[in-house]
């Protein structure tokens, strides 16, 4: 789902709520809305707003939506989670395809563009056991940032020399080879 289509499906969200309380949202509420729930799916912020219809006499905080997700609604996981979950889901699909899997593509997002443009594929293919705690920890810094900063394609690529990007692409070849 892009981008646009979500803030779209959570602007109908907070617009049929902002319709049931009869209170008035401006842009910047809508942009704090959106900020504070990126970490959680489209139908879960739903769910969760539904709920609050159930219980509340007031317009939902974005605080009150998140705390029925987590907390008394469906377990929705926290992005470290999902983060730490994609970080081994590359280490598996490394592991049972190795280098021969062309053109890998992920069906998550963030780990797309991050297995597109900061690690090569098939440079992991060559890591070690011992390194792999060493790209667990790497891969969910790298995804909790881009998921903060937004995936939109302008904020992916790091900014550097070519000379530099080649040299970090073949960050995991050994030096034995």
């Amino acid at each position: 789902m892009s981008d646009k289509i979500r803030d779209e499906q959570i602007d109908v969200i907070l617009t049929s709520l902002a319709a049931y309380y009869q209170t008035q949202l401006n842009v910047i509420s809508i942009k704090i809305y959106h900020s504070a729930l990126s970490a959680f799916p489209v139908d879960a912020i739903r769910q969760a707003a539904m709920e609050h219809i159930k219980i509340s006499k007031f317009f939902p905080k974005a605080s009150e939506l998140i705390e029925l997700m987590t907390i008394s609604g469906p377990k929705v996981p926290l992005i470290e989670d999902t983060a730490t979950v994609q970080a081994h889901h590359v280490l598996e699909v490394v592991r049972t395809r190795g280098q021969y899997f062309t053109d890998p593509r992920w069906a998550d997002r963030v780990t797309d563009k991050l297995m597109h443009t900061r690690w090569n594929y098939y440079a992991l293919c060559d890591l070690n056991e011992d390194k792999s705690n060493w790209f667990v920890k790497e891969f969910v810094s790298a995804y909790l940032s881009l998921s903060r900063v937004g995936h939109n394609d302008a904020n992916l690529e790091i900014e550097g020399p070519k000379k530099l990007k080649q040299l970090a692409s073949g960050l995991f070849k050994s030096v034995d080879d």
